[in-house]
């Protein structure tokens, strides 16, 4: 299965985004970078409770929040049945033939996932379940570094 990923960015953090496109280019991902939410900016968006409560959010909590929501709206925008969501800090050391066989392993060991993650965030992750070498199922995740989603599941979420 051929997916298209996308890569958060902040306009200020170019060298993040030269970094994470040297590691998508390796592998063979297809991508879009998508302008982050400035933080400080997310508050006087219109609306934006409709998405998130904002209240107890820090700035850049909810500007990265805002910004995952506006990278779902594009996948949905752009009639995919699943995106990859990359932050642009994520870091990998595999090659194209270990993701292509990780997202074939995806597709055929958990079929109709809603959200997958992609490595794993042992600092935040309270507890976690090994499906394969890099397929974890988490029941309590906190980071958001590299997944693929699923658009009937963002269409849930929206």
């Amino acid at each position: 299965m051929s997916l298209h990923a996308y890569v958060i960015n902040m306009d200020s953090n170019p060298e993040r985004y030269d970094s994470i496109s040297k590691i998508l280019n390796r592998i063979g991902i297809e991508y879009t970078r998508i302008p982050a939410v400035i933080g400080k900016d997310a508050r006087k968006i219109v609306g934006v409770e409709k998405y998130v409560k904002p209240d107890g959010l820090s700035d850049g909590e909810l500007g990265c929040a805002l910004s995952h929501i506006k990278t779902w709206n594009t996948i949905l925008e752009k009639g995919e049945s699943h995106g990859i969501v990359f932050e642009d800090d994520a870091f990998s050391y595999i090659d194209k033939t270990q993701f292509d066989e990780t997202i074939k392993n995806i597709f055929e060991k958990v079929p109709d996932f809603d959200i997958i993650y992609l490595g794993v965030c042992l600092d935040n992750c309270s507890k976690i379940k090994n499906i394969s070498s890099n397929i974890f199922r988490s029941y309590n995740p906190l980071c958001t570094h590299a997944y693929i989603i699923s658009a009937a599941f963002i269409r849930q979420l929206l």
